[in-house]
């Protein structure tokens, strides 16, 4: 029979001690809630049965990160959205083809799938405890990434390590990995300046997206940061997939023809 073992026989209470348990400090933007495994999330005021979560990574980024960035990912709950920011880890920034100065950044090895793996699982608990809050669910999740988190999340979207209905890239070309045999495809929005070397990746990986018939869209993205106007063309596309009119807002156009903000159109997938 197997048992535990015990260490040290007491038959009165220990002696008491004086004991410090150290408080982790939060890391979470104005007007979010600290989360499970370093993450935050925010609420919408308005919820119900279809309101959806959107996961947020941010670009490489030092100190308490950037401001301007939070506040915008934070508007997201005024159109009926509620929001999980995941960061990157430190060690990461190591690794050559970071930002100078970044301290958390984002698994970026094609060939280092179990980091991959294990930092989108260590999100789920967030996760969870945002779609438990909203009740009346289960909820759709979606995922936007700026930057080097949007390198990421071209990762995610083609290997499903973290499953979502919708996959956004914004400032980034995001080259994406070939897709994972049998992965159904979701949809997958790019957003790329296209007057320098991002939007050039883009148009190329918008031409594979197409040849491989995952429903997506090629963007514009003028700013040099994350603008309110890139967050309302992703969220008005994913609302529209979650409302289960994806077909009738993908428009038959010339192939890569940009959205016009606020939010078409979209490159249709050629049938086969």
């Amino acid at each position: 029979m197997a048992g535990i073992a015990v260490l040290g026989f007491a038959c009165t209470p220990p002696p008491k001690a004086a004991t410090y348990v150290a408080s982790q400090e939060s890391w979470c933007p104005e007007g979010f809630e600290q989360g499970p495994d370093d993450a935050c999330f925010a609420l919408p005021e308005q919820r119900g049965d279809k309101t959806a979560v959107l996961i947020y990574l941010h670009h490489a980024y030092s100190g308490a990160g950037p401001s301007g960035e939070w506040d915008i990912v934070k508007k997201a709950t005024e159109k009926g959205f509620a929001v999980v920011l995941v960061r990157g880890r430190r060690a990461l920034c190591d690794l050559p083809g970071n930002p100078p100065g970044a301290e958390f950044c984002w698994p970026h090895d094609p060939d280092d799938t179990i980091t991959m793996k294990q930092m989108a699982g260590s999100w789920d608990k967030t996760i969870w405890q945002a779609d438990a809050l909203l009740e009346q669910g289960p909820h759709k999740h979606y995922v936007l990434g700026y930057g080097a988190g949007g390198n990421f999340v071209g990762t995610l979207a083609t290997q499903g390590f973290l499953e979502a209905s919708g996959y956004a890239v914004i400032g980034t070309g995001a080259s994406m990995p070939t897709p994972a045999a049998g992965r159904k495809p979701p949809l997958v929005i790019l957003m790329a300046s296209d007057s320098d070397e991002a939007g050039a990746q883009a148009r190329s990986t918008s031409d594979a997206l197409e040849k491989a018939t995952w429903p997506h869209a090629r963007c514009p993205h003028a700013q040099k940061t994350l603008a309110k106007e890139d967050l309302d063309v992703v969220l008005k596309t994913f609302s529209r997939e979650r409302a289960g009119d994806l077909a009738g807002f993908l428009a038959s156009t010339t192939k890569n023809t940009p959205c016009d903000p606020p939010g078409g159109p979209v490159t249709a997938p050629k049938k086969k």
